[in-house]
């Protein structure tokens, strides 16, 4: 029995939001093969970051900056795609400096309390964050 496998290619990417259009030419195609489950498994086993040679180490702090740049991206997409004319964004800092993360949750959450009552006139949770 024969297994052939499917091959798509393209030469141009678009990224649509509400507010911008990213569109990518590349000057080689992209090729896309879709594996077969038998395909997927690797038997090979991953050397550690300090196994790898100086060369390799460098490569691969090069892909994860890479991997982080586009992950800001893909972050950037995601709340432009999620936001409306209802939406707004408000950064919260305190006049301290406090460290304890128990207080700084009990003060954000009687925060979103009374801000939901300045704005609903009702104890019942209606904003959302």
């Amino acid at each position: 029995m024969s297994k052939t496998k499917e091959c798509f290619a393209y030469n141009t990417k678009i990224i649509e939001t509400p507010t911008t259009k990213e569109v990518y030419i590349y000057e080689n195609p992209i090729f896309i093969h879709l594996k077969e489950k038998a395909d997927l498994t690797d038997t090979s086993k991953r050397k550690k970051f300090d196994e790898m040679s100086a060369h390799k180490q460098y490569d691969s702090l090069k892909r994860k900056q890479k991997h982080y740049e586009q992950a800001r991206w893909d972050i950037a997409r995601i709340v432009d795609c999620n936001f409306d004319n209802k939406t707004k964004f408000v950064t919260l800092t305190f006049k301290e400096n406090i460290q304890e993360i128990l207080i700084t949750n009990r003060e954000f959450k009687y925060f979103i309390q009374r801000l939901n009552y300045y704005l609903y006139h009702t104890k019942t949770q209606l904003l959302k964050y």
